[in-house]
């Protein structure tokens, strides 16, 4: 682990001097810039921290999204009576209510047409039954056990796991950690772990390594607003890293991937050459990128955001937060709708 931890230095000090010898030419150029609306300074400064968040001083390529197919997966287009009975014989309470309950497919309705129409009778019909809603949350987790976690993309649109009602519409209810913090933020908490790599005890640099690489993937993720979670990410593999050599003329595009599995399928993300090089040290034996167990990587998450003067202002900060695009707002984060009377919990 040892040469492995100096390996991964190297990769890290490399990085370093290619943004700081940006840093000493974008000081030049900031000397002969002469009034103009634009402060140089917050340019440069949101430019650094891009460099670090995407651990490449050639950043541009990763602040533009990809587009992906959005092929509906073929489980949507089965028969939405076979999941009903399926659902029927696990002889639930709330079955038991007969009508109350969701209604019975039509003949022949596929499941993406049946989970359709459930919500038309939420979103148009005010469908508010108590018993009813009960149904259909039974429902659709019954339905995520049976479809494969890349493929619960459509489910999680049109019936989120964690739902409400607000104002005939359903709304996702997320944790108060999942809204995004400010670029600046970001970086920093990269830089604090960079320089526990450099200046922690031995075993804390190994954690703060691959708590490092861990913040890296998940901007990744962010960057594309995928739908994942933190697990997902935390169990990838060596062969998920990829490298396509570009041609000449797009010498400048990225030419290494990282496939992330996601509710809307396994997607090839672009990543930098630097991330590519550092995951692909990072990794050990068994092959996985991140051998320590997450609630390891957690901790030291946590000391590096203590140790991290403007990020730790900002509230509860976790892997999760990081899977949210960051924003440019300095200073500010999104609590997220108070509490209501008309919202009303499936």
């Amino acid at each position: 682990m040892e040469n492995k931890l100096e390996q991964l230095k190297d990769i890290l000090l490399d990085l370093q001097a290619s943004i700081f010898q940006r840093d000493s030419i974008k000081a030049k150029m900031d000397k002969k810039v002469v009034g103009g609306d634009i402060s140089p300074l917050r340019s440069w400064e949101e430019e650094k921290a891009y460099c670090w968040i995407y651990a490449t001083d050639h950043y541009y390529p990763f602040l533009k999204r990809n587009k992906f197919k959005d092929e509906l997966p073929s489980i949507y287009l089965q028969p939405a009576h076979t999941f009903y009975q399926q659902w029927l014989q696990k002889e639930l309470d709330v079955q038991l209510r007969g009508s109350k309950i969701i209604p019975q497919p039509h003949t022949n309705e596929g499941l993406q047409q049946y989970l359709y129409r459930l919500q038309t009778e939420i979103i148009d019909n005010q469908e508010r039954r108590t018993i009813w809603r009960q149904s259909l949350r039974s429902f659709t987790e019954f339905l995520r056990t049976k479809i494969f976690f890349d493929e619960q993309g459509y489910l999680e649109v049109v019936f989120p796991k964690k739902m409400a009602l607000y104002s005939d519409t359903i709304i996702r209810l997320v944790p108060p950690e999942i809204y995004p913090i400010d670029v600046l933020a970001t970086a920093e908490i990269v830089q604090t772990l960079i320089r526990q790599i450099f200046e922690g005890r031995p075993n804390a640099q190994a954690s703060a390594a691959q708590t490092l690489g861990l913040v890296w993937v998940c901007v990744t993720a962010a960057r594309e607003h995928l739908l994942t979670q933190v697990e997902s990410v935390h169990e990838l593999y060596l062969e998920d890293l990829k490298h396509h050599p570009q041609p000449n003329d797009l010498f400048l595009m990225p030419s290494c991937h990282l496939s992330i599995p996601s509710l809307l399928g396994t997607l090839d993300l672009p990543i930098s050459n630097t991330l590519y090089e550092y995951l692909k040290i990072l990794s050990g034996l068994s092959g996985r990128l991140f051998e320590m167990p997450l609630r390891s990587l957690r901790r030291t998450l946590d000391r590096a955001i203590t140790l991290s003067p403007h990020a730790k202002t900002l509230g509860n900060i976790t892997f999760l937060t990081l899977m949210s695009f960051s924003h440019w707002n300095t200073g500010h984060r999104y609590a997220g709708l108070k509490k209501s009377s008309d919202l009303i919990s499936f």
